[in-house]
């Protein structure tokens, strides 16, 4: 059961990571443009993860790091960055944990429990 949430996550990261990605190019208009010499390095999708237990918890913590170890392992360390903050389990703590993460510009931020509903709620309502 554990294995198979694991892949479940894992598959559901790659998915929303997919969706990161860039577009097909627009069709040619005739209009002369210019390619750059080198292409930009695609910039990393940076993850965050606010935990109320440890990494090793044995349970739902666990698992969400081991699905973002795979999608590091599939995608690459160089296009994937993943920051934990974990023993958050008071509400508190982790909106302030979450506001940081996004004042810092991070793409994705899961606040893995259901304790942390309310102050979710709370956060996508605020400005940062």
């Amino acid at each position: 059961m554990k294995k198979m949430l694991a892949v479940f996550l894992t598959v559901m990261m790659l998915v929303a990571l997919a969706g990161c990605g860039s577009s097909a190019p627009a069709a040619n208009t005739g209009a002369k443009t210019e390619t750059p010499a080198t292409p930009a390095p695609a910039a990393k999708v940076r993850i965050a993860l606010v935990l109320p237990a440890t990494v090793d918890d044995m349970a739902w913590g666990q698992s969400m790091v081991e699905g973002l170890n795979a999608v590091k392992k599939s995608m690459g360390d160089d296009k994937v960055e993943v920051a934990i903050s974990e023993k958050l389990g008071n509400a508190v703590d982790a909106g302030a944990a979450i506001r940081q993460y996004a004042s810092q510009g991070y793409d994705i931020i899961f606040a893995h429990g259901s304790q942390f509903q309310s102050g979710r709620i709370h956060l996508s309502d605020r400005p940062l």
